[in-house]
């Protein structure tokens, strides 16, 4: 008996394990992928290179800065450091110092920048309580009770967030539909109500005129009715004549 001839897997190239989302038909095919990859490598290394000369040239030109960068890498706060390196004085400047204006300008910059920051808590904490006040007087006037109320609220939450990852679901969708089109269906509702209501009177009425007639005793006239012909005498015989009013008959 012939034994079966085996055949060995041919062994892949490590490559393909850095493309494991990809199916290739060839090895030439992975290699265009591979030769694009290193490309982009080549290119962001560069563009890190040329960055770190610059930043480099940067830090030897100002020894200031070189001392706040090291702070940070040693995990130093910057207003300490900054206190360590310019003092409380270091930090102001006076007309005719070559900086005046660009420290006069980015000291304004910061006074605008915190007032907006300062305005923002404030409207923030604003907006806070009056929501609350919104929600509890919702609750009430629906009578929720504190588990509908708080599954309410998750829903609530949860369209509100998606909104603002900018993710739009099908429930997003329904619940945005059904609120957009609510009054619109109630008044189409009620209208139909009424128009119901209108036909209902009317053929209640027409009912009671029908009872109302057919009550009199009379028997109904209908257009198919059978003519009434009235009955002629029938022709008398002379002895029927003779007897007629006698009583003898």
């Amino acid at each position: 008996m012939k034994e079966p001839e085996l055949t060995e897997t041919p062994a892949k190239h490590k490559l393909y394990s850095r493309f494991p989302d990809k199916e290739y038909a060839d090895d030439m095919s992975l290699m265009d992928d591979a030769d694009s990859e290193i490309e982009s490598l080549r290119g962001y290394k560069g563009e890190n290179e040329a960055t770190n000369a610059e930043l480099i040239a940067a830090l030897e030109n100002d020894p200031d800065l070189m001392a706040l960068v090291a702070g940070a890498v040693n995990k130093i706060p910057a207003r300490v450091t900054a206190a360590r390196i310019w003092g409380p004085e270091g930090l102001t400047a006076e007309e005719g110092d070559p900086d005046f204006e660009e420290v006069t300008k980015a000291h304004q910059e910061r006074i605008g920048k915190r007032g907006e920051e300062e305005k923002f808590l404030a409207d923030l904490k604003q907006n806070i309580e009056d929501s609350q006040k919104a929600i509890d007087a919702f609750a009430e006037d629906n009578g929720m009770d504190e588990e509908s109320r708080v599954s309410f609220l998750g829903n609530v939450t949860q369209v509100l967030t998606d909104a603002y990852n900018g993710k739009i679901t099908p429930d997003f969708l329904a619940r945005m539909y059904t609120a957009e089109n609510h009054e619109k269906e109630v008044a189409a509702a009620t209208e139909n109500g009424v128009i119901e209501g209108k036909n209902a009177a009317i053929e209640e009425k027409l009912s009671t005129e029908r009872n109302s007639k057919a009550g009199d005793g009379l028997p109904a006239i209908t257009a198919g009715a059978a003519k009434v012909t009235p009955q002629q005498p029938k022709a008398m015989n002379p002895a029927s004549r003779f007897l007629e009013g006698t009583g003898i008959g």
